[in-house]
């Protein structure tokens, strides 16, 4: 029982033991003071955000939403450019993902404030400071997209990602929206005021 003997009272217990009690509960504090030196998979609730929090060994991380909704990853922004043959002017209305493990879900709306030139590498939206994806061909899974003209009317399309690129083909059909390779359907140029919305998953590196 030698163990049991060591054991002490009051807040001499981390003293006595270093940070392995302390680090072990969830501490309550505030925002603004968090713990200086916290040590990963610290947990931590914050009495004026109602959020619990979890150290990953760099940044905390938001485990929690005030007790009422389950939030595993807090959105984070990603830059969208879209692009047809060169780069179009547009509006980013929203670009967000989450990542929890090794998936990450995002989403995006864009409007276009220019136009585009139909060119066989077809519309798309460019990305960076999303995490790097670990395939770029035969994702864990391909996005759904709804491209709207400035008249009101939509395709539905289907989303495949590059290296550097989310690129839209239509629905059922084997070409790119905007390709010149199949005049059946092909051949779109983007125009200003045409949105697309899409939403995407894919396995990071």
């Amino acid at each position: 029982m030698a163990l049991i003997s060591n054991v002490v009272t009051g807040g001499t217990i981390a003293a006595s033991w270093g940070n392995a009690v302390r680090d072990a509960t969830v501490q309550v504090t505030t925002s603004s003071a968090r713990p200086s030196s916290p040590a990963a998979g610290m947990v931590i609730y914050e009495t004026d955000t109602n959020l619990l929090q979890a150290y990953n060994g760099s940044a905390w991380v938001q485990i929690g939403n005030g007790g009422t909704t389950n939030v595993f990853g807090a959105s984070t922004t990603w830059t969208a450019t879209l692009w047809e043959n060169a780069n179009v002017t547009s509006t980013v209305d929203r670009a967000v993902y989450t990542r929890i493990g090794s998936t990450v879900f995002g989403w995006c709306h864009i409007t276009s404030g220019g136009t585009g030139t139909a060119n066989s590498g077809g519309i798309q939206v460019r990305y960076s400071s999303l995490p790097a994806p670990a395939y770029t061909t035969k994702q864990l899974s391909v996005g759904t997209a709804r491209y709207q003209i400035s008249s009101g009317n939509y395709y539905t399309l289907e989303v495949d990602m590059s290296s550097t690129a989310f690129q839209f083909k239509r629905d059922g059909f084997s070409f790119t929206l905007g390709s010149n390779s199949n005049a059946a359907g092909g051949n779109t140029a983007i125009g200003s005021g045409d949105i697309i919305v899409f939403n995407f998953t894919y396995e990071a590196a």
